[in-house]
């Protein structure tokens, strides 16, 4: 009797198959319990007598509501010999999702994108393309990128070897005057692409102005887009956003930042490139990020992928500076059209301790009418983002059944121990719809609605294995299948049903 299972990522649940060794040309039935943490925790039960076999057929039941990020086990027990067996560990990663799911109708449900979450610090990294911290040393080069990414060789362009080198934690490049322009690069096969990094140098401009860059689509030197942190000799900065067609140098966003800097201090750079789109921002690096974009352009010079790297030059008359470079992260930008997810969570709202006040029935339609749950003491609600037509057909799908719903939050939300359990059932109130544009027509929505916890709605069978209507469901898709039987629903309830 072998247990066999597969993890469906997408769907958010596991899939078991359990093949019968019974004998040829009888009927055998089971049960499937979960066990959430090791092979030897309690049962949670997830299905009884899910179904009858001949010899050689496969039984299949589908767990929809095993808990997220958590390594389960199942257990299927053969109703007729008691025999057992026992098949893990399976896990179904949250992925940066919150689930709503209806347990009536495991088809219906929504999966919401956790990454805008207000109170959660970036929950959904994405991954870096490429990194360097410069914590080697080398000479006349600057060797090779770092773990995590890939690791790629960097390539210089411009004046001498020994004006390239790593020490004292930072990539370096060389720019006495003379007008040289120094490059360091990689290829980047990412055309939308996310490069930070920290960029100074080493002492003040006396004359003109020394120059620090990021670039990125760089085809070749003399064509490219780049950030220009321009290091001026009144010991403020000019910003900018260029672009190099054949050779020709063209400023097309700039900003005055009245930032201040010192020898040896560091400035971190933001430089965004998606589609024809250019933006950047500057802030020193031991303060936070600013939430606004600085410079902002639109360009299409070059779509393609290229190169990504650094930029320095000096037109003034110090003997030798060094422009300085650290903490570099390449990472890709989804493309235009896979920016988000068309649902997005935003978070549950105030919690209100309620009263319990005793028993109210349970809304689910497999269940006996005499089958009670129990209300838990946490009023709350929640918020989300839809961003389609089709998401918000999805949210009625769901919400208008007027059963419970099972919600499965990723462990990064803050939901596990010791602030309550995970994946919760709620049986949702009305729901509202907020329109979010003056244009009522956009699909973008904001919606609303309060929860009340509740105790698990589909738990053991009540009274007899056939009386659990679960089981009857199973045995008999239609009315029809049943009324054929010529039973009675007494009949049924007694266990009678073939």
């Amino acid at each position: 009797m072998p247990l066999t299972g597969t993890v469906d990522v997408a769907n958010a649940r596991i899939d078991l198959f359990i093949d019968w060794t019974a004998t040829a040309g009888t009927q055998t039935s089971g049960t499937l319990h979960r066990r959430v943490g090791g092979p030897d925790a309690d049962n949670e039960y997830v299905r009884g007598h899910f179904g009858s076999s001949l010899l050689g057929e496969q039984a299949y039941v589908s767990d929809h509501e095993a808990p997220l990020d958590e390594q389960i086990w199942y257990v299927a027990v053969n109703n007729q010999t008691s025999d057992t067996m026992v098949a893990g560990p399976f896990t179904i990663p949250s992925n940066g999702y919150v689930w709503m799911k209806d347990p009536g109708r495991p088809w219906a449900d929504l999966r919401l994108d956790l990454c805008l979450t207000p109170s959660v610090a970036d929950p959904c990294p994405v991954p870096a393309l490429l990194t360097d911290t410069f914590t080697r040393t080398t000479a006349a080069s600057w060797g090779s990128t770092e773990p995590p990414g890939a690791v790629l060789a960097w390539t210089t362009a411009g004046g001498a070897a020994a004006d390239y080198s790593v020490s004292g934690g930072q990539g370096r490049h060389l720019i006495p005057p003379g007008g040289v322009v120094r490059h360091t690069s990689v290829a980047q096969p990412q055309a939308d692409v996310d490069i930070v990094a920290d960029v100074g140098i080493n002492e003040l401009a006396l004359t003109n102005s020394i120059g620090a860059c990021l670039i990125a689509r760089m085809v070749d030197v003399n064509n490219l887009y780049m950030t220009r942190l321009e290091f001026l000799p009144s010991g403020l900065m000019v910003f900018s956003l260029r672009r190099i067609v054949a050779g020709v140098q063209t400023q097309i966003a700039g900003w005055s930042t009245q930032l201040p800097y010192t020898a040896g201090g560091m400035f971190t750079v933001r430089m965004q490139v998606e589609g024809n789109s250019l933006r950047a921002r500057v802030w020193p690096a031991t303060t936070a990020e600013p939430d606004d974009w600085a410079v902002v352009a639109v360009d299409s010079s070059f779509a393609a992928a290229g190169s990504v790297g650094m930029r320095s030059f000096s037109t003034g008359t110090n003997a030798g500076p060094f422009a300085l470079y650290d903490n570099l992260s390449v990472s890709a930008l989804p493309a235009p059209s896979a920016i988000g997810d068309d649902l997005a969570w935003v978070g549950y709202r105030d919690k209100v301790r309620a009263m319990d006040a005793g028993l109210f029935p349970v809304l689910d339609r497999e269940r006996p009418a005499d089958v009670y749950a129990r209300r838990k003491d946490i009023v709350t609600s929640c918020l989300f983002l839809s961003r389609s037509l089709d998401a918000i057909n999805r949210v009625y799908e769901l919400y208008t059944a007027g059963g419970p719903l099972l919600f499965q939050t990723p462990e990064i939300y803050g939901m596990d121990k010791p602030y309550g359990q995970q994946d919760r059932y709620f049986q949702p109130g009305d729901l509202n719809e907020g329109y979010i544009s003056q244009d009522q027509r956009k699909p973008v929505r904001l919606w609303s609605a309060p929860l009340t916890a509740v105790d698990l709605p589909v738990g053991l069978p009540q009274g007899t294995d056939d009386a659990n209507w679960c089981a009857v469901k199973d045995k008999y898709p239609t009315y029809a299948d049943l009324t054929a039987t010529g039973l009675t629903w007494g009949q049924i309830a007694a266990g009678g049903a073939a």
